[in-house]
């Protein structure tokens, strides 16, 4: 079963000025329902000051079913921005209440076009990531597949 894009464009830049929303929450809400070595220690986030010479990170993250009765993974995705228009990006897949993904586990991210631009399978490690530069405007989604089921996150920079 293939579910289709997402219904809308996640905003990647608006997350540096919006607080967490329900499907897209900060890694400190969804740390519970990972394994003890991914719980990640509480880190409090830095008040926005766009004159500070230190770039704040912004993580967000969601749990995502892929199995009627499965494991949920967690889906994390982290902004960073550097010293030019760009962001550095990073995309994460940890398992959630097992110790190691499934291993015929896939993550993608592709371009506008729809194109594996990057993608590797789990083999049952402890999590996946991609870490990328990204300019405003830019398109891309990330595409997380077990078997035949598949979710499609879009998103713009």
């Amino acid at each position: 079963m293939q579910s289709p894009h997402s219904s809308s464009k996640i905003h990647l830049t608006h997350w540096f000025d919006n607080p967490a929303n329900s499907e897209w929450q900060t890694v400190e809400n969804i740390k519970d329902f990972l394994p003890p070595q991914h719980t990640l220690p509480y880190r409090r986030p830095a008040p926005l000051n766009r004159r500070k010479t230190n770039p704040v990170k912004v993580e967000r993250g969601k749990l995502i079913h892929l199995e009627h009765q499965g494991n949920p993974v967690a889906l994390l995705v982290g902004l960073l921005p550097n010293n030019k228009p760009s962001l550095d990006i990073s995309v994460e897949l940890l398992p959630g209440n097992q110790h190691s993904l499934p291993s015929d586990l896939q993550l993608m991210i592709l371009d506008e076009g729809d194109r594996a631009v990057m993608q590797a399978i789990a083999g049952g490690s402890e999590g996946l990531e991609f870490q990328f530069t990204g300019e405003p405007g830019e398109q891309f989604s990330v595409k997380v597949a077990l078997g035949e089921f598949s979710i499609i996150e879009q998103f713009v920079i």
